[in-house]
């Protein structure tokens, strides 16, 4: 479902004073701990980046986040859409993610992969309705589109958690309501007729 043939530019260690706007954290399928620092000029598209990879971000304020994004690696943002975001030391990035929300923390941590949804699944007629077993499509980054995933769990802050129709087996992915789509409260039913 991804494009794993992109390569990243090269990525400086560190940073000169100042360069830092936002961090992009996050751990991947195997719970790796992932965190990069973007310039001022990349900060709106990083952001589209880490809520389409289920990350999460921190603008840098403060001495403190100053501090630690002076350790973190440049990120990268590939015309995907997805970015490069390297993997960090799991206390670096224990001390990022103190400064999250608790609702962003959480989803943050390790977890047991999740059984399968065997639920029963629905279509959403509005978005008012957004619920556990809504069948919605989800974006997966400019090169694979969209696709048909369910909704397990819905937090706060807009995330809701999918699991893909058709790849049960792939790590849930978090995902913003802006990257989710509602299908047609008739798209179950068979194609019949003939066009005009």
């Amino acid at each position: 479902m991804t494009n794993k043939s992109a390569k990243p530019a090269a990525t400086s260690a560190n940073q000169p004073n100042g360069l830092a706007s936002i961090i992009v954290l996050g751990r991947d399928d195997k719970a790796k701990p992932h965190a990069s620092w973007f310039g001022a000029s990349e900060e709106e598209i990083a952001r589209k980046a880490a809520g389409l990879m289920g990350m999460a971000t921190l603008t840098v304020s403060g001495e403190e986040l100053e501090g630690l994004s002076r350790r973190l690696p440049q990120g990268k943002v590939f015309a995907s859409g997805k970015a490069f975001v390297p993997f960090v030391k799991a206390d670096l990035f224990e001390q990022l993610a103190g400064h999250l929300p608790e609702a962003e923390r959480e989803l943050l941590k390790p977890h047991e992969p999740p059984e399968p949804f065997d639920g029963e699944t629905v279509l959403i007629e509005s978005w008012d309705k957004l619920s556990i077993g809504g069948l919605v499509l989800a974006w997966e980054g400019k090169d694979a589109g969209w696709w048909e995933a369910v909704i397990t769990t819905i937090h706060p802050n807009d995330l809701v958690t999918l699991q893909w129709c058709d790849y049960p087996d792939e790590p849930r992915a978090v995902r913003k309501r802006s990257h989710i789509a509602l299908l047609h409260p008739k798209h179950d039913q068979p194609i019949t007729g003939k066009a005009a």
